[in-house]
């Protein structure tokens, strides 16, 4: 991911955490702007999730969306009041990308009844 975004430019990945099915990595500190999400990148905190392109639930690795949980609660734990959103929320078309934002629906349950 973070030779994905050098490719683009940037000086490292602009998600602060990168999920995969083998676990979660921390790839740019909370203080550090993210280079994920264009003008919200100075108020959110960007989550990767590799190996799924967020169109197609079937896609989702069980462990990997285990995993973007787990991180969910920890991060709810920090920011108590904030919110779990999915990317598309935020862009001018949603279409095609529902698996990700309910994934981000569920992630909201989960954390709040935690």
């Amino acid at each position: 991911m973070d030779r994905w975004f050098r490719r683009k430019g940037y000086l490292q990945c602009g998600f602060h955490y990168c999920v995969t099915r083998s676990g979660i990595t921390e790839t740019r500190d909370h203080q550090t702007v993210g280079a994920h999400l264009g003008q919200y990148d100075e108020t959110s905190v960007g989550v990767g999730i590799l190996g799924w392109d967020g169109k197609h639930s079937d896609t989702l690795d069980p462990l990997a969306k285990a995993n973007f949980l787990t991180l969910m609660e920890m991060m709810a734990r920090e920011y108590p009041h904030a919110t779990i959103h999915s990317a598309p929320e935020f862009l001018a078309t949603t279409g095609g990308y529902e698996p990700l934002i309910e994934l981000a629906t569920e992630a909201n349950k989960h954390v709040r009844k935690s």
